[in-house]
């Protein structure tokens, strides 16, 4: 201790209670200012009540995220995105339904914007809820398909944006997927529509752009629409009489074309089909 004089040696135990040789201090009592030491009762306590403050944190987080995505990210995206872009929203949650029951109503995932519901009234056109264990997706059999009360004449910029895989394409039919075809007589109104049609030698994906159609047949690698598989499309309606309009298969590209203006066609858009009314388009199909 150098030229401090210690009393009662002794009693202190410096042997016993510091012993910087084996780097050990025992008996030290509770820290209580901001610089004293603490001990190990004191540290175990400060860890359980860090540890039950981030898992309080954590849930917070999570549940911020999951009110994020389920409705404030697709209204963000609604009121930025493109004039005619997200105006419906359908996705299944895990369990929405019960596995194979007739679905008369999908709503659309929307809030704050308004709202278009999926329906079909009548109960042999109803598809139902399926799964396989991963996800969810509803089964489409013959003349079965939902409609949607909002016109798609007029509207240019559109981005379609669909999930599924189509099972069954008798020769010669059609395998409807989405949107509103002309049933008059008339070859200047306008289509928007996504389907499947086998010629009896191969498939080919369709898409209705107007008056005319565009006929695709050859894709990239795993990321063709008309296989077995579930496949992403996404098919983007750009400028007016300009091929630039897109068409994409699992994140790749697949083909362009000249998008028409859309001036005529059924006033509704159909999911599962082309047409609020199919008649011909016998075939299976289902869409996640």
């Amino acid at each position: 201790m150098n030229a401090l004089d210690i009393t009662n040696v002794d009693n202190l135990s410096i042997n016993k209670l510091l012993n910087m040789n084996s780097k050990v201090i025992k008996n030290l009592g509770h820290g209580v200012e901001n610089s004293n030491a603490v001990n190990v009762k004191q540290l175990n306590e400060m860890e359980s009540s860090i540890g039950k403050y981030v898992k309080k944190e954590i849930a917070k987080v999570d549940t911020s995220l999951k009110k994020y995505f389920n409705s404030q990210l697709n209204n963000a995206i609604a009121e930025h995105g493109y004039s005619n872009s997200l105006v419906c929203v359908f996705c299944l949650d895990k369990n929405q339904f019960n596995n194979g029951a007739k679905i008369s109503k999908l709503p659309d995932k929307k809030s704050f914007f308004t709202s278009y519901d999926a329906n079909q009234d009548t109960d042999s056109r109803k598809p139902t809820a399926d799964d396989d264990l991963n996800f969810s997706y509803l089964y489409f059999r013959e003349k079965q398909c939902l409609t949607v009360d909002y016109n798609l004449n007029g509207k240019n910029n559109l981005y379609l944006f669909i999930v599924f895989r189509i099972l069954e394409v008798p020769d010669g039919k059609i395998i409807g997927i989405f949107g509103n075809d002309n049933s008059s007589s008339d070859l200047t109104a306008s289509d928007r529509f996504i389907d499947i049609t086998d010629s009896g030698t191969q498939r080919q994906l369709r898409i209705g752009y107007g008056s005319g159609h565009e006929y695709i047949t050859s894709f990239p690698s795993k990321a063709s629409p008309v296989t077995l598989n579930f496949s992403v499309l996404s098919v983007r309606y750009n400028s007016v009489q300009v091929n630039d309009s897109l068409v994409y298969c699992n994140g790749k590209y697949v083909a362009n074309f000249e998008g028409e203006s859309n001036t005529g066609g059924e006033d509704t858009l159909s999911i599962g089909s082309i047409s609020s009314s199919p008649s011909s388009y016998d075939s299976q199909k289902q869409i996640a």
